[in-house]
């Protein structure tokens, strides 16, 4: 269930090019599921070892798949755990500089869910 609304969600999994212009959306699936279920389920997990030259950024969501695909999949970095200020700085650079470049994602699921 989803907040006021008492609905239940869905999910797509969407692919987009850097200009966010959707180029694949992948099969409606209920919110429930976990990403990197609904990723190999599609196929999707099987396609990167098919064509290793394809990278994508990916949100927290997938950072399975990117452990399975290193240098292809590449997803915000974890939190540190028992860092310094510093290190958390650094951490929330990284972050943010990941998130900045997903921002033409969001913006097609944006559009498909409009």
């Amino acid at each position: 269930m989803s907040g006021r609304r008492k609905q239940n969600t869905i999910k797509a999994t969407v692919a987009c090019d850097a200009a966010g212009r959707t180029l694949w959306c992948g099969a409606i699936r209920p919110g429930r599921m976990h990403d990197p279920t609904a990723v190999k389920t599609e196929g999707i997990d099987d396609l990167f070892d098919q064509y290793p030259q394809v990278k994508v950024l990916v949100d927290a969501g997938y950072r399975g798949l990117a452990k399975d695909h290193p240098g292809q999949v590449i997803a915000p970095p974890s939190k540190p755990t028992k860092a310094t200020a510093d290190e958390i700085a650094v951490w929330e650079a990284a972050r943010k500089a990941q998130s900045s470049a997903r921002i033409p994602a969001e913006h097609a699921i944006a559009e498909l869910k409009w």
